[in-house]
């Protein structure tokens, strides 16, 4: 569990920020990004760190997404 209490807001924003995909043809295929920097700001994450996490998020989305896709 993270210390710091914008560690904690990132762990706690997680489900709301999934909730931000955008879907295609073939499944998740990247995160809003302007949604999620307002949904983490309200949050009383400042944006310009939140916009350092968020490529992390999308590229981990986009990752079990895919390995899910190779399963299937």
């Amino acid at each position: 569990m993270p210390r710091s209490i914008e560690g904690r807001a990132f762990i706690e924003a997680s489900g709301t920020i999934y909730r931000q995909a955008r879907i295609g043809m073939g499944g998740f295929e990247a995160l809003d990004a302007e949604a999620c920097l307002a949904l983490l700001f309200a949050r009383g994450i400042p944006q310009n760190i939140a916009a350092l996490f968020i490529p992390y998020w999308e590229a981990g989305l986009i990752a079990a997404a895919e390995q899910r896709r190779e399963k299937d």
